[in-house]
């Protein structure tokens, strides 16, 4: 578009930024004016020659002025792309991103982290933080907090809840980011969802532990079992060959949460035969 069409807008119908800077503009002039009538200049005195000069002189400050003006335009364009690629790598990144003020309450939540928690993109700003915390956690989430305090950076593990109620498990990455009027230190915290991650290491502990007091046949069988919720399987089958590696007898078969009778099985051409002969198999189905 030419300088010439964008004088053809309609009034009150310019671009937003186009009326921004005639208001300006317009405000500069009148503050101008106001300091000129204040300060009204002595030409008493000066030549033709000199006139000129003003003249001169005064018609390179204007354009130093419109240049200065244009640095200033492109800056502001700069920041404002910067602005907005900061906002969508803030909003969009794989993990939430929380800022607590003093009172204890949010004060700017990412996307990713209302979605962990379940609520629309403001639904979290001007919440207490606690709030989302489960009840048996409390206590957890307040230790956290001194611990940040006196540190300045702290993780931890806490069960929080969803807007609807649900739990999960999170992991709370936390930085002191300074304190308020009342000198109560405010924080950001990096927040990301541990609930499978922290299943399978219960799960792994009470395998551990179930087992540890346990040997020969009920090791096995506990050690399955609770395999079998590790996996999140319905079918854990412990089996041995015989001499030959043509027949396979189970010694212990979980299935669908309880034991099953043993039984034996013709290894030729099956996929476990293959497979113990030593060769790659696969199945599509």
């Amino acid at each position: 578009m030419s300088p010439e069409d964008t004088d053809r807008w309609p009034e009150g119908q310019e671009p937003a930024l186009r009326r921004d800077d005639h208001v300006q503009s317009g405000r500069l002039r009148r503050r101008a004016e106001e300091i000129l009538q204040s300060q009204a200049p002595d030409l008493e005195g000066l030549t033709g020659e000199g006139l000129l000069d003003l003249a001169h002189e005064l018609q390179v400050h204007q354009i130093e002025l419109e240049l200065q003006n244009q640095a200033l335009r492109e800056t502001q364009l700069a920041l404002e792309l910067a602005r907005d690629e900061y906002a969508g790598l803030y909003d969009y990144a794989p993990v939430g991103y929380v800022t607590v003020g003093g009172d204890g309450t949010i004060a700017r939540a990412n996307l990713t982290a209302a979605s962990l928690f379940g609520v629309e993109s403001n639904g979290l700003v001007g919440e207490p933080f606690r709030r989302f915390v489960a009840r048996d956690d409390q206590d957890a989430y307040h230790f956290f907090l001194v611990r940040l305090e006196a540190s300045g950076r702290e993780t931890a593990e806490l069960n929080l809840i969803r807007g609807d109620g649900s739990p999960f498990r999170g992991r709370l990455q936390g930085v002191v980011s300074g304190v308020d009027r009342e000198g109560r230190p405010g924080w950001r915290v990096a927040l990301s969802d541990v609930t499978a991650e922290h299943e399978t290491r219960e799960t792994l502990r009470l395998v551990v532990e179930a087992t540890a007091p346990v040997i020969g046949h009920d090791f096995l069988r506990t050690l399955m079992r609770h395999l079998a919720r590790l996996l999140r399987v319905r079918y854990v089958v412990l089996a041995e060959f015989d001499g030959r590696r043509s027949q396979m007898r189970t010694v212990a078969v979980w299935a669908d949460g309880d034991w099953s009778e043993n039984c034996s099985f013709d290894l030729t051409d099956a996929a476990c035969g293959l497979a113990a002969a030593g060769q790659t198999t696969f199945f599509a189905s």
